[in-house]
């Protein structure tokens, strides 16, 4: 049964990626906002001639960025989101100990493979997210202040990527720490705003 699920997902994995690189494949996806996180890469990387103008985080871009140069091609941003999911979907399998209705529940959701081609960091948030929701469920019992810390660090920087989801760690602060003791509100803000801080010192 092990063996099967991991087939399953290198299968899958292999799939996000071809999808990744096959579609449009003469440049990057280029609807919506999607040019702000190629540009910014291009931008970091030395290969955008022009003024840097974009309305969202830098941040994701200039981690991108030293895979433009090191392949001087874009091939490595096309498959940036296809990685994040195979990341992702690898999680959901681990946190819900390897169960196999998880399993494909996740690699059949429409969403996963609609993403896959995006050059998006909302996949990476979601794992972001992901692991910060497992940390903050262990902290809910068994309060460990390691783990309320992850949660929070993880929910900064994944704000720091895509600056919405900020307004998610309201939702977060809500849901599990409205019975706790206001200490525990207060390091989950504090460790919030340390993850934030990449963003904060490169647009200083």
């Amino acid at each position: 049964m092990l063996y099967k699920n991991n087939f399953t997902i290198l299968i899958t994995i292999i799939l996000l990626s071809f999808i990744a690189i096959a579609t449009f494949p003469p440049s990057i996806i280029d609807p919506t906002d999607v040019k702000d996180f190629s540009d910014t890469a291009k931008f970091f990387a030395g290969q955008y001639k022009a003024k840097l103008r974009t309305a969202h985080s830098v941040l994701y871009g200039l981690l991108l960025s030293p895979y433009v140069k090191l392949a001087d091609s874009f091939i490595l941003l096309k498959i940036a989101s296809a990685f994040w999911l195979s990341l992702l979907i690898l999680s959901v399998y681990y946190i819900s100990n390897k169960n196999k209705k998880t399993l494909w529940l996740i690699i059949t959701s429409p969403l996963i493979w609609y993403m896959s081609p995006w050059l998006s960091p909302i996949p990476l948030v979601s794992l972001l997210f992901l692991w910060a929701y497992y940390f903050i469920k262990k902290f809910d019992s068994e309060e460990k202040f390691k783990h309320l810390f992850y949660s929070g660090l993880l929910i900064g920087l994944a704000s720091a990527l895509w600056e919405t989801a900020f307004y998610f760690s309201f939702i977060f602060l809500l849901a599990f720490l409205y019975n706790k003791k206001l200490f525990h509100s207060i390091l989950f803000i504090i460790t919030v705003f340390i993850g934030m801080m990449p963003n904060l010192i490169v647009n200083l």
